[in-house]
């Protein structure tokens, strides 16, 4: 480009707005880096056809020096081989010499003698032949003697086993199941009224729930811990508020969720033992008031050790502090949370 084209660029250029210039550099840069990718390209190109050439060369090359070196030797080889045929003596063949023939005797006196003369064998006479009709007709006439009778001896009978009489049936014991537990009686947490599964709150109706008559102050938590390790639905649900209930960390929690979350505890935990520690509980009474509920929100806590086994063998362990707040509605006890922290 000479120096006027280059003017009438720079005119151009300087015409074009903020935008259009910024467009013509851009679809410049464009235009100079396709080419650089073609010009890298082709000597990308360039030097693979400049490797295949070296490698098929090099190729050829091996190949030239393995047949000529294969010739070389197989020469030198047939070279030595004539070599040394032709130095080896040459070995004669040697002729048999033939056995020495005995001279045949002759008998000077054989014409004084007669020829013996050659024995004629004579032709014996033929046999007498019968005719083989009569013999067979004379062997059909002559009477067969009957066979003897032969006396077969009656089988013996086997004696029969005699069976001995069925022995009588003992029936062990069935010895009644001793359960090592510190699980609350019934008497104690009014409302149970169920089998203790989750699965049986599915069949059976939940019953009314009843005022609380606490007897040991640290009884009530208690019973609430155990019943959840029992996945026990059907005792805790007469005193959950459905949709108003912090259940662990889930805020609203209904019902049915609550009912889904021990239904699946008891599908993987195969039991769940828990020891508390008394001497840690306590009572404590908010200044939580609404117009729900009467009274202030109750909250009890203790500290308990858990372990519970799931069905593939795994343990877990841990000690919390677990804590369930509950205030009387219309004169019954209503939980309204239940959280557990790790210590």
């Amino acid at each position: 480009m000479n120096t006027k084209e280059r003017d009438l660029h720079k005119k151009y250029f300087h015409s074009l707005t903020s935008d259009e210039q910024q467009a013509f550099l851009a679809n410049r840069e464009a235009r100079r880096q396709k080419a650089a990718y073609e010009l890298a390209g082709k000597n990308e190109q360039t030097e693979r056809n400049a490797n295949y050439v070296k490698f098929f060369g090099i190729a050829i090359l091996a190949v030239t020096v393995t047949w000529t070196g294969a010739s070389l030797i197989t020469g030198i080889i047939a070279t030595n081989e004539a070599a040394a045929r032709s130095a080896a003596p040459a070995v004669t063949e040697a002729t048999p010499t033939p056995a020495p023939v005995a001279p045949r005797y002759v008998n000077p006196h054989a014409d004084q003698y007669a020829p013996i003369p050659t024995p004629t064998p004579e032709t014996p006479a033929p046999a007498p032949t019968s005719d083989w009709r009569k013999d067979f007709q004379a062997a059909d006439t002559t009477p067969t003697p009957a066979p003897a009778p032969v006396e077969v001896a009656a089988p013996t009978p086997a004696p029969t086993p005699e069976m001995p009489a069925p022995a009588p049936e003992i029936t062990a014991p069935r010895a009644t199941p001793v359960i090592h537990n510190n699980y609350v009686p019934a008497n104690q947490l009014p409302g149970y009224h169920g089998e203790g599964a989750a699965n049986a709150a599915l069949r059976q109706e939940v019953p009314a729930p009843r005022a609380i008559s606490v007897q040991d102050p640290a009884n009530f938590v208690m019973s609430v811990l155990r019943n959840y390790n029992r996945h026990d639905y059907l005792a805790l649900a007469p005193y959950l508020v459905s949709g108003h209930l912090n259940y662990f960390g889930h805020r609203e929690a209904t019902d049915a969720f609550i009912r889904h979350d021990m239904a699946n505890d008891v599908r993987t935990y195969a039991g769940v033992n828990c020891t508390f520690q008394p001497e840690t509980f306590k009572h404590e009474v908010s200044n939580e008031y609404s117009s729900h509920w009467e009274g202030p929100m109750v909250y009890d806590s203790i500290t308990a050790y858990t372990e519970a086994r799931e069905f593939n063998g795994k343990v877990h362990s841990a000690t919390t502090r677990f804590t369930v707040g509950y205030t009387s509605v219309n004169g019954v006890t209503k939980i309204y949370a239940m959280v557990d922290k790790v210590l």
